[in-house]
């Protein structure tokens, strides 16, 4: 499977699945992705919940 497949396939999942996109930020922080672009993801992630439990308070 080429890594344009598996992106593509990757994106389908987390718009059906939004704890998906963590999982998988998570994933690529653990096992060391090249690009570093996992643990980028998962800081954006967690800023993301903390903006919006300071929205909803």
């Amino acid at each position: 499977m080429s890594k344009k497949e598996r992106e593509r396939l990757k994106n389908r999942e987390q718009k059906g699945n939004p704890g998906a996109a963590f999982n998988n930020a998570m994933n690529q922080a653990i096992a060391g992705n090249p690009n570093g672009s996992g643990c980028l993801l998962i800081v954006i992630i967690l800023l993301i919940i903390v903006l919006f439990k300071a929205c909803s308070s």
